[in-house]
């Protein structure tokens, strides 16, 4: 009675396990997506390398896939686009050099550091665009890591109005209306 009584122990044990394993059968990674929807429908605050951010997009899978963040508040720093005004090419600009420093971990003592965190940073490929004269000219960023939003991009959020900023505004990496100014959203 008792061999009995453990073979369908184990058989009703295989059974669960192989039924675990199927196709579907993985709630855990759906539950995670779910919550990080949540958290980007609610402007909730999460933290990623101790500063604050809001979830903007779930790319997420149950396998990989990204989340993109978009920071919270000025923990960075502010900072004009283009100091001295010369050209509004996102490439050539002021706060690209930043961010790009704060990835390597150069941009000097007291300053954010995600030199640590840089593997875990998807980069991405961006189409910008400057004047050139009175042309339109399209620019690529590669390897981005860090980065400003395009003003499609920063559409569904030009009402977010962000900590220590300059009234609640914030730069976009794309061309202005006119000549050398980046565009800008005020918060």
């Amino acid at each position: 009675m008792r061999q009995k009584m453990k073979q369908l122990m184990g058989i009703l044990l295989s059974l669960a396990m192989v039924l675990g394993l199927m196709p579907g059968m993985s709630l855990t990674a759906y539950a995670a997506t779910e919550t990080y929807t949540k958290l980007m429908n609610d402007k909730t605050v999460v933290k990623f390398n101790n500063y604050n951010w809001y979830i903007i997009a779930d790319d997420s899978t149950a396998t990989g896939g990204t989340v993109t963040l978009l920071a919270a508040d000025t923990s960075f720093g502010t900072l004009t686009f283009k100091s001295d005004g010369s050209s509004n090419s996102y490439n050539g600009s002021d706060v690209k050099a930043y961010l790009d420093k704060i990835v390597a971990g150069t941009a000097g003592a007291g300053k954010p550091n995600f030199m640590a965190v840089a593997d875990a940073i998807q980069p991405v490929t961006l189409t910008t665009y400057k004047y050139n004269s009175t042309t339109e000219v399209a620019e690529t960023t590669t390897d981005a890591k860090l980065y400003l939003l395009s003003t499609s991009e920063a559409g569904p959020y030009a009402n977010f109005n962000f900590t220590g900023a300059n009234l609640g505004g914030w730069w976009l990496c794309s061309l202005g209306r006119l000549d050398y100014y980046a565009a800008f959203v005020y918060g």
